[in-house]
């Protein structure tokens, strides 16, 4: 885990090994200066770290060198031909670029250690995927993995620099806005494992179609090392597709289909969370196939696909599942977080939302239990470019055929998906939203609400938080 936000601590690395990793130029310095530490922010340095000057939209890390000395920095990585002002004779490391330097001292650093890494991507439920592989895995080998959702070209370095000595496994999020982006990061992760949880239309309006989301989100297994091992989604035509096209060694897994390398059969509810038993096939060094009874928390298909292929991921890996398991994965705020008031529960999916895993978690919500009523608050999903109005209105037209009892859209485009017929009310705010829920609760009903991070959904969760009281 990343230690105190956007800072790590190395072991040690000198100077001259850093500039070497990174094709930087040392002046004012030797190379044998000890580094201990990388710092991004200088109100995080301590002594003998390795402070990197980093452009932002609002901020330039150059400009807080004399903070970062201040505060013990040993030497300053910045980037060829800008000014720092300096009060001391700090050794500064120059790069080209700050943000590729930082990649490549955290490959180098990772290489240092040979640390197994497993990549995990996918349209949707990475960051849930990953925290389910860390509560199953994690229970035999020390692990690692991505803080939240640092999954881009800082987090991933980031999350490379917290590797130390002990850790067996690293699991790396990594996230994408276009091709060519997830394989920068594999390159730098070196992953020995790709996982893609599924192939969707999330951030469509940046490529243009699923076919450019499937070339991006493969790129995952097109730069594994050449002994990595694909985790599929069998029930997933698209990468189904792509990794029997390249022939790559891979593991399966399905909710149902017994051609995969794990499914599961025999599901059923227990309270708010789900017991299914999990069949595998025999893989590399798990030749007998087998059974296990697995527990979860969490109620849904796409919770118990995230378990499968945390499974699958062992089978990888050589690890064989016991006979009965329990799986408790951290659940992060926004993403299948139960939110009590009194008798009222919240289904609190307020993270993100695209097409399929609105569908994914209104099913799940539908199909759990309640004494009282339902209502879904749907929002605006963004990122779909010229398919928005279509996904709208599909996503309409499915909810009429779910028999959604009454859905309360929020936002522009959210609208549409009345369209089809669907019982509900069009509101025009979150604000808006939020009072019509406080009037309408009762005791024991049950609320799901979800929209694209820029609706800013939690804003609906905080006020009833202040104002339910049931």
């Amino acid at each position: 885990m990343i230690p105190r936000g956007d800072e790590t601590r190395l072991h040690v690395l000198t100077l001259g090994q850093l500039g070497e990793a990174c094709d930087g130029e040392i002046a004012n310095g030797a190379s044998e200066l000890i580094i201990r530490g990388v710092a991004i922010d200088s109100r995080r340095v301590v002594p003998h770290d390795l402070f990197v000057c980093l452009r932002g939209q609002r901020v330039d890390g150059h400009a807080y060198v004399q903070a970062a000395c201040d505060a013990g920095a040993a030497a300053i990585l910045a980037e060829h031909g800008v000014s720092l002002t300096l009060e001391t004779d700090v050794p500064v490391l120059r790069v080209a670029d700050a943000v590729l330097a930082l990649g490549k001292i955290a490959r180098a650093w990772h290489r240092t250690l040979g640390t197994v890494v497993i990549g995990v991507t996918g349209s949707s439920g990475k960051t849930s995927t990953k925290e389910m592989l860390a509560a199953y895995l994690g229970q035999f080998y020390c692990v690692t993995r991505t803080e939240g959702n640092q999954n881009n070209e800082l987090g991933v370095p980031l999350s490379l620099l917290a590797l130390r000595p002990h850790h067996e496994l690293a699991i790396i999020e990594m996230g994408m806005r276009g091709l060519g982006q997830i394989a920068y990061l594999a390159d730098l992760a070196e992953p020995t494992i790709g996982v893609i949880t599924n192939i969707g239309l999330a951030h469509v309006e940046l490529l243009g179609s699923q076919a450019n989301i499937a070339r991006a989100k493969t790129e995952l297994w097109t730069h594994l090392k050449s002994e990595g091992i694909a985790v599929v989604p069998w029930d997933d035509h698209l990468a189904r597709a792509a990794v029997q096209t390249w022939g790559r060694l891979f593991v399966s897994w399905s909710l149902g289909d017994s051609d995969a390398t794990v499914w599961a059969s025999d599901v059923s509810a227990v309270g708010e969370g789900q017991c299914f038993v999990a069949h595998w096939r025999g893989f590399g060094a798990c030749s007998a196939a087998g059974s296990a009874v697995v527990q979860l928390p969490l109620w849904g298909d796409h919770h118990r696909g995230n378990a499968l292929a945390a499974l699958a991921t062992g089978l990888a890996l050589g690890l064989t599942p016991p006979s009965t398991l329990t799986l408790t994965p951290s659940v992060m705020a926004g993403r299948s977080r139960w939110v009590r008031f009194g008798t009222v529960s919240v289904m609190d999916e307020t993270y993100n939302a695209n097409p399929d895993s609105m569908r994914q978690a209104i099913r799940a919500f539908m199909a759990s239990p309640c004494e009282g009523r339902r209502v879904l608050v749907l929002g605006d999903m963004a990122e779909l470019g010229a398919m928005t109005e279509q996904a709208h209105h599909e996503l309409g037209a499915w909810l009429k055929g779910q028999e959604i009892p009454l859905v309360l859209a929020c936002g522009t485009w959210a609208r549409l998906y009345l369209a089809s017929g669907v019982t509900g009310i069009v509101v025009p705010d979150c604000e808006e939203a939020a009072r019509w829920l406080k009037e309408w609760i009762k005791p024991q009903d049950r609320v799901f609400m979800k929209a694209s991070r820029a609706a800013r959904f939690e804003r609906i969760l905080a006020y009833l938080e202040a104002h339910v009281r049931i």
